[in-house]
C-alpha cells in the first residue's frame, strides 16, 4: 500500500512531512510507514482516503490486485486537475483577505487561519491552504462589522 500512498502523496506534489500534515499524521511516522519500515493502520489509511477524496478501497485494492498502476493513477490525473478546486494559493488568500503573504503564513502557523505550514530543508516555507476551510473561516469566523456596529462604536467614543 505504501506505494499507492506515495502515489497520492507525489500526484500532490507534495513532500513527506507535507503531506503527513495534510492528512493529519506525524511526518515521521508516515515516512516510516511510505517506506516500509511499518505497517500502515486502517485509519490511517481512512484518514488518507478522506484527505485525498478517494475511496480506501482504491488504496487497498490497488496494492493487491493492480500494484503499481489502475485506478489509482487515474485518481492522480482527475485529482491533479481538481486541485484548484481543493487548494488555495497564499496569492489568492491575499486577495480574499487583503492581508500581505508573510500575515497570511504566519496566521496559519499560529493556528489562527485554517491550513498547515512546513519548513523544508532548504528553511523554505511550503503552504498548504484547503479552500473549502478557508471560506468557511472568511465567511463564518472572519466576518468584518457592519455599518452600523461601526457608527454605534464612533457615536460612543465622540460622544455625538
Amino acid at each position: 500500500m505504501s506505494y499507492t500512498v506515495k502515489q497520492l502523496r507525489v500526484g500532490m506534489n507534495m513532500n513527506q512531512a507535507q503531506f503527513a500534515t495534510f492528512v493529519g499524521m506525524n511526518p515521521n511516522t508516515y515516512a516510516k510507514k511510505e517506506q516500509g519500515k511499518r505497517n500502515w493502520l486502517a485509519k490511517e489509511l481512512i484518514k488518507i482516503a478522506n484527505a485525498c477524496n478517494v475511496k480506501v478501497e482504491d488504496i487497498v485494492l490497488d496494492y493487491f490486485f493492480y500494484p503499481k498502476c489502475s485506478s489509482t493513477m487515474n485518481i492522480l490525473k482527475e485529482r491533479k486537475q481538481n486541485m484548484d478546486e481543493w487548494n488555495m494559493s497564499v496569492s489568492e488568500a491575499m486577495e480574499l483577505t487583503h492581508k500581505s503573504r508573510e500575515f497570511i503564513i504566519n496566521a496559519i502557523q499560529q493556528g489562527v487561519m485554517p491550513g498547515s505550514v512546513v519548513k523544508g530543508e532548504n528553511g523554505r516555507r511550503t503552504v498548504h491552504i484547503p479552500r473549502k476551510a478557508f471560506i468557511s473561516y472568511m465567511t463564518e469566523w472572519n466576518m468584518s462589522p457592519t455599518d452600523e456596529v461601526i457608527e454605534a462604536l464612533f457615536k460612543k467614543y465622540t460622544n455625538k
